[in-house]
């Protein structure tokens, strides 16, 4: 999240500078864990304090210069079940919003669905990085599919270069490598694949499936590795130690 918005910042500094510059609300975890931020940053606000919420939507309505302010939104990152704190921002701002959703899950509760209806209620409209994500914003969450955009992800630009030359960097020559990667948490269904794998094993031997990411910081948090652990443990239960690896650097 951190380097997506970080890129996005630089993109439209880039591109629009110097008539547009992007600033930052940074979001803490607490009221007294604080990084060193950049001019940057001209707000921040801590996940657990309501009044920081609406403090900042009201310092930000001061300000003529913002015109846009574009949320990147993951339910971890806001304080209250589900990241309702947001609403407590959005509510009071006055200046025009608009919401990138990074995770969109289906069959939502009647408070996730609340929490997520109210925020384009507040908005401008909504961004997914997928078509799935903005089905099922109409779908499951009967959101108005004309106020939601499809941007899809973007990545750095960098030279073609086949597989077999990741894979030999790697040490996975020769190997049919199928992977997920991102925060790792229950969600994800992780333990769904590695429960089919021992059929693809016998017909394929050469399959490695590659676990990707740290733990998500609120589950681990919360939770430990129980998550991680419980994988790992299903991995020794159906003898596919050969065929499944855990890689926990954070994806860049």
């Amino acid at each position: 999240m951190a380097t997506f918005t970080a890129d996005l910042a630089n993109s439209v500094d880039q591109m629009f500078g110097p008539f547009i510059e992007s600033k930052i609300v940074a979001m803490n975890t607490n009221d007294i864990s604080h990084l060193l931020y950049s001019d940057k940053v001209i707000f921040q606000i801590s996940q657990p304090n309501e009044r920081d919420y609406v403090n900042t939507a009201y310092n930000l309505n001061q300000l003529e210069r913002i015109k846009l302010v574009n949320i990147q939104h993951e339910f971890g990152i806001f304080g209250g079940e589900y990241g309702s704190h947001l609403l407590l921002f959005l509510e009071k701002l006055q200046k025009p919003a608009v919401i990138t959703l990074h995770t969109v899950l289906p069959n939502p509760n009647e408070r996730m669905l609340g929490v997520v209806q109210t925020a384009m209620k507040y908005s401008k409209g909504m961004i997914v990085m997928t078509n799935r994500a903005k089905e099922l914003l109409k779908s499951d969450y009967g959101l108005d599919q004309n106020h939601i955009q499809v941007i899809p992800h973007g990545i750095h630009h960098v030279p073609y270069r086949t597989s077999e030359n990741a894979k030999s960097s790697l040490g996975f020559s020769g190997r049919l490598v199928l992977s997920t990667f991102g925060l790792l948490n229950s969600g994800k269904g992780i333990e769904y694949v590695i429960e089919s794998l021992p059929p693809v094993v016998e017909k394929f031997t050469n399959v490695l499936f590659l676990v990707i990411g740290v733990t998500h910081p609120v589950v681990l948090k919360q939770e430990g590795e129980n998550y991680r652990n419980f994988l790992i443990n299903k991995v020794y239960e159906l003898g596919l130690s050969d065929h499944v690896l855990f890689y926990v650097a954070a994806v860049r």
